[in-house]
């Protein structure tokens, strides 16, 4: 069965509010919780799911069905950090109002162009290119 890629490169700074987790997944494989390829693909299911199947032009059905998983996976995983860290009776402060505007796709990898010959050519990624303005764009959907 043919495997499918992901790709995602960032480098907040040392002082962005990213900077725990990515030390944590960098630099304590012994310690994880789970299995690195889980560390972030499950949070990536939980949050995107929905988004994704409704994407893909699935039916209302099939939509449904993921966002039950999605629901599932995070009420575990509270469940998790309530009884990891003892706080079952923790209440988060009241959260900031939701923007209904959704933000703006950014593509860190284009789509492979199709050519002449049926033959896809990748674009090349400038691995050097420094995201860390994107902390500030994150903060603020947040």
């Amino acid at each position: 069965m043919p495997r499918l890629n992901i790709q995602f490169r960032h480098q907040p700074s040392e002082k962005s509010r990213y900077a725990p987790v990515i030390n944590y997944y960098n630099q304590a494989d012994c310690d994880l919780e789970v299995p690195k390829s889980d560390f972030v693909m499950n949070p990536l299911e939980a949050y995107w799911l929905p988004f994704a199947v409704e994407w893909s032009g699935a039916t209302p059905e099939d939509i449904q069905k993921a966002l039950a998983r999605s629901v599932y996976l995070l009420q575990n995983h509270i469940a998790y950090l309530q009884s990891r860290f003892e706080a079952s009776t923790y209440s988060p402060p009241p959260a900031p109002p939701i923007s209904t505007t959704p933000p703006t796709p950014v593509s860190l990898h284009s789509v492979p162009k199709e050519e002449p010959d049926g033959i896809y050519e990748e674009d090349e990624i400038d691995i050097d290119q420094d995201f860390s303005d994107e902390d500030s764009l994150l903060d603020s959907l947040i």
